[in-house]
């Protein structure tokens, strides 16, 4: 159900941005809570045996990676300009636990830097001082 609301959102956005204030923020949310879901399925949980969790997680996969597709071809179609209406929360994510997630995210953050810097610079500098990479790890933390 998740991935039908994300495709009728960007295809909503698509076709204009009178309602970006409302639908964007929501789309993102969904995106990132989907992808920290799938990090917290343990196989602990009550299931049969292996292959069901197995299962279970490849079918998450596949969702999210329907998911960012459809997010991806959205950033290619709209400006990026409507995505600096949601730039604070995508800045807020940009630790995001989920490699994949994570990866797309730094792209469309890098994106809107370097179509509008003006505007996403300063944003960035709330961050340059709580976030920092770490090699170990191969991405951003909080610190």
């Amino acid at each position: 159900m998740q991935l039908a609301v994300i495709l009728y959102y960007c295809k909503s956005l698509e076709y204009g941005s009178k309602h970006v204030y409302q639908s964007l923020p929501r789309l993102l949310y969904i995106w990132f809570d989907f992808a920290s879901k799938i990090l917290r399925i343990s196989p602990e949980q009550e299931r049969e045996s292996q292959a069901d969790h197995q299962a279970l997680l490849e079918a998450y996969n596949t969702t999210l990676n329907q998911m960012s597709k459809c997010i991806l071809n959205l950033f290619k179609i709209v400006p990026e300009y409507i995505f600096l209406t949601a730039f604070s929360q995508l800045i807020s994510r940009i630790c995001h636990p989920h490699i994949q997630v994570w990866d797309q995210l730094k792209r469309m953050i890098a994106g809107i830097v370097i179509k509008h810097p003006y505007q996403a610079v300063w944003m960035m500098m709330a961050v340059s001082e709580v976030c920092f990479w770490t090699k170990s790890m191969g991405r951003f933390i909080w610190y």
